[in-house]
């Protein structure tokens, strides 16, 4: 695909086109994410509870 726009682009060409393909992801993402959220029927409750909820691998303290 960047082959068939093999051209010269001035600096904020480039930002214009980075961010149009983040912008594609983003939604993207964003519409994957309501679909799940639709599918397991979550509520703003079910996500607060998840954003304080200890995920984090536990890893043993090595000895010196």
């Amino acid at each position: 695909m960047l082959r068939t726009f093999d051209r010269e682009l001035s600096e904020e060409q480039e930002r214009e086109i980075k961010q149009l393909i983040a912008d594609y992801f983003f939604r993207l993402v964003d519409q994957e994410a309501d679909e799940i959220e639709t599918q397991k029927k979550y509520t703003p409750d079910d996500f607060e509870k998840m954003a304080h909820k200890h995920r984090r691998t536990p890893y043993r303290q090595t000895e010196k």
